[in-house]
């Protein structure tokens, strides 16, 4: 996405309210000593679940770019369907689409109630 945005090469797909589980490198480093001797399976994420949109202008503003031009979301699966048909190498087909549009969320709540741990607000700490 921050390439995208970068270099101008990005659209926005309907709304941009899908929400994805993320996760900022410094709170991996901060939770890898309190899990050496710990161990154990967790969902390891933010709280926050931000959408594309969020992010978008989270990193267009970071940039000093505009917003990116956002295509209505049937455009976008007349796009796919003919991506289909190209093949992985296609800029766009049904699975990037549906990766792009649906949210995906996890429950971090095992991990901070083990660990006592918190992760930082990615809207908040999200540095370029």
């Amino acid at each position: 996405m921050v390439q995208g945005l970068k270099n101008g090469r990005y659209l926005s797909i309907g709304k941009g309210d899908a929400r994805k589980s993320i996760l900022l490198a410094s709170d991996i480093a901060t939770l890898v000593p309190k899990l050496v001797n710990k161990g154990g399976i967790y969902n390891v994420c933010d709280d926050i679940h931000p959408s594309f949109k969020e992010l978008e202008l989270l990193i267009c503003k970071q940039l000093g770019r505009d917003l990116p031009y956002s295509i209505p979301y049937w455009f976008a699966k007349n796009l796919a369907r003919v991506g289909d048909f190209l093949g992985n190498k296609a800029p766009l087909n049904s699975i990037k689409l549906s990766k792009i549009t649906n949210s995906l969320t996890f429950n971090n709540e095992k991990i901070k109630r083990e660990l006592g741990w918190t992760p930082l607000n990615v809207l908040e700490n999200y540095k370029i």
